[in-house]
């Protein structure tokens, strides 16, 4: 049969005051862990339990744990560990301008590192030869590089064109001017032959008829010219018929042509209906084709649209990014239920109503709303705050004067919205009647209707019906509360 061995035991407050015999070992009931006794020491020496539970706080140092033992995860994320536990120099996010040219690695700080506001000093960089300029190489470096060929560029900035550098090829057309040619400079030998017309010539030259090649006539020369002799510009009373000269521009017509003019007389590119597809985008002149200039069945394709070209077909394409923020309109949301518009009137009128057998208006209970289309329909939400003794009183509801949402009237019974009934128990007269209905109308306009809550009393005078207080009442000690009236317009 097993034997049973049972230990000494006792709470922590004995164990405090309990000497036990070298090698002795009991039980702590209240640490739940075994201590081993030296015949020395009071209380002994508690044993650590396998889920180290009974370990008391900051037990461990230093001293305990094996140097290179500690990972980042054993560090808490909000351990908050003090700069001067940290061996060398510790920046932190507080330690702003305190980074110096020292603790930086040499060749670490790339492009991304600098701001690109920073506005770094032209001192701050690296000198260059004088006269030379900052251009990529071939390995795209930034290098300083001498200017070398036509044009030379000095320590100040200033460039020059070397001697000799201009060549024909580098002067447009028309860019050399009179002031440009010295007096004298052009002879015969630099003007191409056939080029001088007659502007060219001044009306003051008196050019010798010796240097005319052929027969020279001058006004002195009367009635000597043939007509073997004519080659053109005759003057419009020297022509029998219709004579049309050069000043005569815009006078000549369809009929006065004999024959097609050839492309080859019209200046610049000629253009015929012959030429069909022969137009081209460097032909026409930037800006000048309009809308009526584009055939209604051109069917432009949509690459050749600037930007996100939308078409019919494109059902279903358009989404949000395309849309310009507030760019759809109510009437544009074709889905029934949806809520289109909202109007409402807050009352916070303190007064009372006796009108007797006759509707009266209460207070601002009032709210107008102009349907976007004649199917919507118009959600009426009423929240009516009143008190009032007596033999009760009825409410309408009326759309533009007329009563809307009533009872049947059946038996011939009074037709209203909602019915209130006033206390007959004193003490209730510091209280109010809350009447909250909804109705959902349909106006079938889209002109502004008025929606409002009406009021009468089928008993006549003497009970006054009170709005937004107690039928008590006096200011600084009962209670005022508030009406409301809304509108919402339902999509039909």
């Amino acid at each position: 049969m097993a034997k049973l061995l049972r230990l000494r035991r006792g709470t922590t407050t004995q164990h405090s005051t309990f000497t036990g015999a070298e090698g002795e070992v009991t039980i702590d009931t209240t640490k739940d862990t075994l201590v081993v006794h030296d015949n020395a020491t009071a209380g002994g020496r508690p044993l650590l339990r396998e889920d180290v539970s009974n370990l008391g706080t900051g037990a461990i140092t230093s001293t305990h744990i094996a140097d290179g033992t500690i990972v980042d995860a054993d560090i808490n994320a909000s351990a908050a560990i003090a700069k001067t536990k940290i061996s060398g120099t510790a920046i932190t996010a507080a330690d702003t301008g305190t980074v110096t040219s020292t603790l930086i690695a040499d060749g670490t700080i790339v492009d991304g590192d600098i701001n690109a506001s920073a506005g770094i000093a032209h001192t701050k960089l690296a000198g260059i030869t004088a006269g030379s300029v900052l251009m990529g190489n071939a390995s795209a470096v930034p290098t300083a590089t001498a200017l070398t060929g036509d044009v030379t560029i000095s320590s100040s900035g200033v460039t020059a064109i070397s001697a000799g550098a201009v060549v024909t090829a580098d002067i447009a057309d028309g860019a050399v001017t009179s002031a440009k040619i010295a007096d004298g400079a052009v002879t015969s030998a630099k003007i191409a032959d056939g080029t001088i017309a007659n502007a060219d010539i001044n009306s003051a030259a008196a050019i010798d008829k010796t240097k005319i090649s052929g027969t020279a006539i001058t006004a002195a020369d009367t009635g000597t010219v043939t007509n073997t002799m004519l080659a053109g510009s005759i003057a419009a009373n020297k022509v029998s018929g219709t004579a049309v000269t050069q000043a005569d521009t815009g006078t000549v017509t369809n009929a006065m042509l004999a024959g097609s003019i050839a492309a080859s007389k019209i200046s610049g590119t000629a253009v015929t209906q012959a030429d069909s597809g022969t137009v081209t985008s460097t032909m026409i002149a930037n800006g000048t084709i309009v809308d009526a200039d584009i055939n209604a069945s051109a069917a432009i394709a949509k690459t050749k649209i600037s930007g996100t070209a939308i078409t019919a077909s494109d059902s279903g394409t358009v989404n949000s990014t395309i849309l310009a923020n507030a760019s759809v309109i109510r009437s544009k949301i074709g889905y029934a239920g949806a809520i289109l518009q909202v109007a409402q009137t807050v009352d916070t009128t303190i007064a009372s109503y006796d009108p007797g057998n006759s509707y009266t208006d209460l207070g601002s209970m009032s709210v107008s709303i102009a349907p976007t289309s004649s199917s919507s329909k118009v959600l009426v939400m009423v929240d009516l705050q009143t008190s009032g003794p007596g033999a009760g009183g009825g409410f309408l509801l009326v759309r533009d004067g007329t009563g809307i949402y009533t009872g049947s009237g059946a038996g011939g019974r009074e037709q209203f919205t909602k019915w209130t009934y006033g206390w007959t128990d004193t003490g209730q007269y510091y209280g109010c009647n809350s009447t909250v209905f909804t109705f959902l109308d349909s106006p079938g306009t889209t002109s502004t209707v008025t929606y409002k809550i009406r009021y009468r009393c089928p008993y006549g005078t003497g009970y006054a019906v009170y709005l937004n207080r107690t039928v008590y009442d006096s200011a600084g000690y009962y209670a005022s509360t508030a009406s409301s009236i809304t509108a919402m317009e339902v999509s039909g």
